[in-house]
């Protein structure tokens, strides 16, 4: 089973939101994950509807995952790869924006079991569709992320 709960603020007057995201992962073989992600998004207005969103997620791991550093699948906490992200946005209308840049993925793991041991780099993209009639941030989205 996986999933999330994420819980958000928005800065007054600064125009950058925090996040803080809880993902739960259960693995084959009693072997699970929680992550707890620190997210930080920042906007930089071009004009004419453009923007270059930015993103930087320090991930902190909990898991019974065996590896090097953890060769019996004790429960280990610890830092997890840290991710960066630039995109290109056009907001196009009220509605309706999409975006497409760069991920960013750094091996920055305390432990073999909380990252990849490598950095990755790949395309991310995405469209949104706002739904102000429900509330201000609600929205439908979906992005495809080549770096896993």
């Amino acid at each position: 089973m996986k999933g999330y709960i994420r819980s958000h603020a928005k800065a007054a007057n600064v125009g950058f939101t925090n996040y803080i995201e809880y993902r739960f992962d259960e693995k084959s073989d009693d072997v699970w994950q929680d992550t707890f992600i620190l997210r930080v998004n920042r906007p930089f207005p071009l004009g004419d509807g453009w923007k270059i969103g930015t993103r930087l997620d320090i991930p902190l791991v909990l898991t019974n995952k065996s590896s090097g550093d953890n060769p019996n699948g004790k429960d280990t906490f610890g830092l997890g790869d840290i991710v960066l992200q630039g995109v290109l946005i056009d907001e196009f209308s009220k509605r309706w924006a999409a975006g497409l840049g760069p991920r960013l993925v750094l091996p920055t793991a305390d432990q073999d079991q909380f990252g990849s041991g490598r950095v990755q780099l790949g395309p991310i993209g995405g469209v949104r569709y706002s739904l102000p009639e429900l509330s201000a941030t609600a929205c439908y989205w979906v992005h495809v992320n080549k770096v896993k």
